[in-house]
Order: C-alpha cells, then structure tokens, then sequence
C-alpha cells in the first residue's frame, strides 16, 4: 500500500466489479454505494472530514486509554463471566 503525499486526499474511485465509489483510508477500503451518485460522494466527504479531523488533532481522536474496569460495556459484560 503507498502512502499518500502530504497533504493530498485519498481518492474517491470506481470499483469496476461492483460498480460502486471506493475509498480506502487509514488501510481500510470503504464502500460507498453506486459510483458516481450523489449519496456515495456526499459519504466519501464525511469519510474525508473526519479523516481530516484525526490528521489534525490524532491525539484526541484516539481518546484517553480506558481503565480495564471501563472496558468493557455493561451489555457485554454477562458474556465474560467464567469460573475464574
């Protein structure tokens, strides 16, 4: 995979297979419906705004570490329990 030049934007392009917009972002290949459609630009510029956004700020995008008794979310809790 190459790496973009500073300050350029990752494309917006066509997926000949699936006749689908694709964009590929941080290594992860985003889908965006049929090429070339409203719907599909107006996702890839909410991918591209907040890609933007962890490029300008990173450190805050990722959050502060969670504590290991914050990790887990109460609704998923119950599948953890075990003998231990």
């Amino acid at each position: 995979m190459s790496r973009l030049r500073k300050g350029a934007l990752p494309a917006y392009r066509h997926h000949k297979a699936r006749d689908c917009g694709v964009v590929t972002i941080d290594d992860h290949d985003y889908y965006l419906g049929r090429y070339n459609t409203p719907a599909s630009k107006q996702k890839y510029a909410a991918l591209i705004r907040g890609w933007q956004q962890r490029q300008e700020n990173p450190v805050a995008s990722q959050g502060e570490p969670l504590q290991p008794s914050e990790s887990l979310s109460g609704e998923f809790s119950h599948e953890i329990r075990g003998p231990w």
